[in-house]
This record gives structure tokens, C-alpha cells and sequence, in this order.
């Protein structure tokens, strides 16, 4: 799988629609656009990691699965879940909902 990478400067943002667009509609494939600033960050290994997961994923392929032997997944079953917080509320208070169908 081929993708295209392109490091622009902060300045040249306004070219990013038009350059992904073309990308993408034009020559069918996936590209990701780094900002010159990102790579600066001193964060760096943390935010490119990131960028690699990105691309990882535009390829097609899975970041994460999940291997379950379980007898509960021997049905077809779609669980859901929720987590909600409110800022007026203590922690301890925290709602966690979780439906299965």
C-alpha cells in the first residue's frame, strides 16, 4: 500500500484542502499531512506515534482487536456502553450504563 506524506509549514495550511482533495480524488490515494510545527513538539515521539497510527489506519489496516473465547459472544450480540460525568457531581458518583441486546 502506497501513501502519501507531505510536511508543510504553519504558513501553508491554506494549501492542505486542496492538496488532499487532489490526493485523495485524483490519484486514489491516502495521504496525511504533517504540520512543520508538530514535528517540533516536544512531545514528539508521543505525537508521531500518533501520525504513524493515522496512516496505519488510512491504509486499511485495524489498529486494535480484541480476542474474546467467551460463551457470551457465541450468539450474535451488540453490546453498548456509556460513561457520563457531570462537573457538579463528586467522583465517586460517576454513571456507568451498559446495555446488551
Amino acid at each position: 500500500m502506497r501513501i502519501i506524506v507531505l510536511l508543510l509549514e504553519s504558513n501553508q495550511k491554506k494549501y492542505y484542502g486542496d492538496l488532499k482533495k487532489y490526493i485523495t480524488n485524483q490519484l486514489a490515494l491516502p495521504c496525511q499531512v504533517i504540520l512543520k510545527k508538530t514535528t517540533a513538539h516536544k512531545n514528539k515521539t508521543s505525537i508521531l506515534g500518533k501520525v504513524a497510527l493515522q496512516m496505519n489506519a488510512k491504509c486499511g489496516n485495524t489498529l486494535w482487536s480484541v480476542k474474546i473465547k467467551h460463551s457470551f459472544w457465541a450468539k450474535k450480540r451488540i453490546a453498548y456502553g456509556a460513561f457520563s460525568v457531570s462537573r457538579n457531581v463528586k467522583p465517586e458518583a460517576k454513571k456507568k450504563v451498559g446495555v446488551e441486546t
